[in-house]
């Protein structure tokens, strides 16, 4: 008996696939992440099929749990930046002066040497245009 219920989910899981994919192409306005946003509510609806109440409408249960994963992509999308090879080579370049960085380690390192007294009256007169007095 349990075989012919979950058979009987999964034939209307499979009916109602289409209809989801139309409806995540709806939000998603990409035909990618569309088929994308429909696989993964198709496989959370399967993995919580024992929360579906039979006699209910499945499609309207499907649309809600698209469209809840379409709203939780879209507040994580809002913290990530996309990704853009030609920037990102463009942005991080390296120095051209190599010489440079192994100096300014060389003055990192000889101030962690000298005494926080000295060390701060050096960085103020040098790196912060006060006075010596």
């Amino acid at each position: 008996m349990p075989d012919r219920k979950v058979g009987g989910f999964e034939d209307e899981l499979l009916d109602a696939t289409p209809f989801l994919r139309a409806f995540a192409r709806t939000l998603c306005h990409d035909p990618e992440q569309a088929e994308d946003l429909a696989q993964e509510a198709l496989l959370r609806a399967w993995q919580c099929r024992d929360q579906f109440q039979p006699g209910t409408n499945l499609r309207a249960w499907l649309a809600t749990i698209l469209r809840n994963r379409f709203y939780s992509l879209g507040r994580r999308r809002k913290w990530h930046a996309d990704y853009d090879q030609e920037i990102i080579e463009r942005t991080l370049v390296a120095p051209d002066d190599q010489q440079a960085i192994v100096e300014l380690e060389d003055v990192r390192r000889a101030l962690s040497m000298l005494p926080d007294f000295q060390r701060e009256a050096l960085i103020l007169v040098g790196a912060g245009g006060m006075s010596y007095e």
